[in-house]
């Protein structure tokens, strides 16, 4: 199915303070998607803030939605706001990680990843929250559970371990190659290509 990004609800989370995140978001995204900003609030760690204001923001929401967070960038293969979605798909992540949670072990390309055709690939563990199109109400009230039984646990375990051990229970895709990509520390990893984790782990 053929959806157009720009029909989609689109949310971007930020903290409050955090002016020039948020501003260099709106340059860098704004000219290419219509996004309405939700402002988290501040926690004692990284971890905890992005788990809880993250799962504040999704309690606003509900999907077809797109979820993006305020320290991402383009990159060079967003070219239109079309994309031709798998028929099945509960979710996408069109923002990327070549880290993993498999079997519990965080780690590079420690992800199961088939390929679907040349433009998607179907994952599993994949550690990633940056750009995530959500589509299904089925994968959406599972994880919505999943979180609302650990918000308040500790310690507290990242929001994107706990989608990624949700994939294999749906039908979850990555782009072939990232449409968008975190402009800091993880550069690296959320530039890696999905389709070169395939061919690297098929080898």
């Amino acid at each position: 199915m053929t959806l157009d990004l720009l029909n989609i609800p689109t949310h971007v989370l930020t903290l409050k303070g955090s002016d020039h995140r948020i501003n260099n978001f709106k340059k860098n995204i704004g000219s290419h998607l219509a996004v309405k900003t939700f402002y988290g609030e501040k926690f004692p760690t990284v971890a905890e803030g992005c788990l809880k204001s993250t799962y504040s923001l999704y309690q606003t929401v509900t999907p077809p939605v797109l979820i993006l967070e305020d320290d991402i960038n383009i990159t060079s293969d967003f070219c239109t706001t079309l994309i031709d979605v798998p028929e099945n798909a509960d979710a996408l992540y069109l923002g990327t990680s070549a880290w993993g949670i498999k079997n519990n072990n965080s780690s590079f390309k420690n992800i199961n990843i088939e390929k679907y055709n040349q433009n998607f690939y179907k994952i599993e563990y994949m550690t990633s929250t940056h750009a995530i199109l959500f589509l299904s109400k089925s994968f959406w009230s599972k994880m919505m559970n999943i979180l609302s039984d650990n918000i308040n646990k500790s310690p507290i375990e990242p929001l994107d371990v706990h989608i990624g051990r949700l994939h294999s229970q749906f039908n979850v895709y990555a782009v072939a190659k990232p449409l968008f990509y975190q402009d800091n520390q993880n550069e690296y990893l959320t530039k890696y290509p999905a389709e070169s984790i395939y061919l690297e782990t098929m080898n």
